[in-house]
């Protein structure tokens, strides 16, 4: 890990205003950021490996310890609440045999709550590795689910016709909206992050 993790600080040219993206890159990489790879990090930084601690528990999305191969982040939101928040909950602890804020025994599955995924008027809406899944049911989780129980990863479970991720197309196909633009739209990775 810690070749790895150097490999990732001299790809940024030791940039400390990079630390967020270097954070990102080492829990892509190997599913969570642990201490070995944060004192790695800071070392290499040359800061504290508390400072680095603090913005990786700043973050909500960053992770210190595993979060399972499908790492589900439900929004739970006072929307979500109000169109079936808890009928969702219910069905991903059903589904996934884990209880919330637990990774299951097989390490499949990670289920966390989180405050927002920027989908509001998408509510109930999840992530999963960084896919959207929206306008949620319990009959959607058990589809959603079952689609990765037998090896689809949540882009393939989301997106089936490999619709390109930088237009309207691919937003449209992950979201419900009744805005409606003539001729195409795209996006940068980022703007699709920030945005949905």
């Amino acid at each position: 890990m810690s070749q790895a993790v150097q490999h990732i600080i001299h790809a940024y040219q030791s940039g400390k205003t990079r630390l967020i993206d270097m954070l990102w890159d080492i829990q892509l990489q190997f599913g969570h950021i642990s201490d070995d790879a944060v004192n790695t990090l800071a070392h290499g930084l040359a800061m504290s490996a508390n400072d680095a601690r603090e913005t990786l528990s700043f973050y909500h999305f960053f992770r210190s310890r595993p979060g399972g191969k499908y790492t589900i982040y439900l929004s739970n939101t006072l929307i979500a609440k109000m169109n079936g928040y808890h009928e969702v909950k219910a069905a991903l602890e059903k589904e996934t045999a884990c209880p919330f804020g637990q990774v299951d025994k097989m390490g499949r599955f990670g289920l966390f709550e989180t405050a927002c995924i920027g989908l509001s008027d998408q509510e109930p809406a999840m992530m999963i590795d960084q896919v959207v899944f929206t306008r949620l049911t319990a009959a959607k989780v058990k589809q959603i689910i079952d689609q990765l129980k037998q090896g689809k990863t949540a882009e393939e479970t989301a997106n089936p016709k490999a619709v390109a991720k930088n237009t309207s197309a691919y937003i449209d196909a992950l979201i419900e909206t009744h805005i409606r633009q003539k001729g195409p739209v795209f996006f940068n990775r980022e703007e699709i992050i920030l945005y949905c």
